[in-house]
């Protein structure tokens, strides 16, 4: 079984979520390369801002007590995420120069 086989299986088995693989190049069913170049781009866009979130917004350490607690610290921390964004814009600044927004 291939790699991003099993990372399919995972996600629906865990999270219910199709995850979306590349097959190989030499497979009967492999994408072209606008399909590959298509993932590539969504797929950096996510990478980004899970960065940011895990390294400005620090949310591998949420600290609430209860399941409820994670969502609304999760929706705080991503609210300001967009809103530093929009403040970036405001100032002309590249929308994802949160690092240095506040210095």
């Amino acid at each position: 079984m291939r790699h991003g086989q099993r990372w399919r299986q995972h996600g629906l088995a865990r999270y219910g979520a199709d995850v979306i693989t590349v097959p190989k190049y030499n497979e009967p069913n492999a994408w072209s390369a606008a399909w590959r170049s298509w993932l590539s781009r969504r797929r950096q866009v996510i990478e980004t801002v899970l960065a940011i979130l895990a390294g400005v917004f620090d949310i591998k350490h949420l600290q609430a007590h209860s399941r409820w607690g994670q969502f609304t610290r999760l929706a705080a921390k991503i609210a300001a995420y967009n809103f530093g964004i929009w403040i970036n814009r405001l100032l002309g600044r590249p929308d994802l120069s949160h690092e240095t927004l506040l210095c």
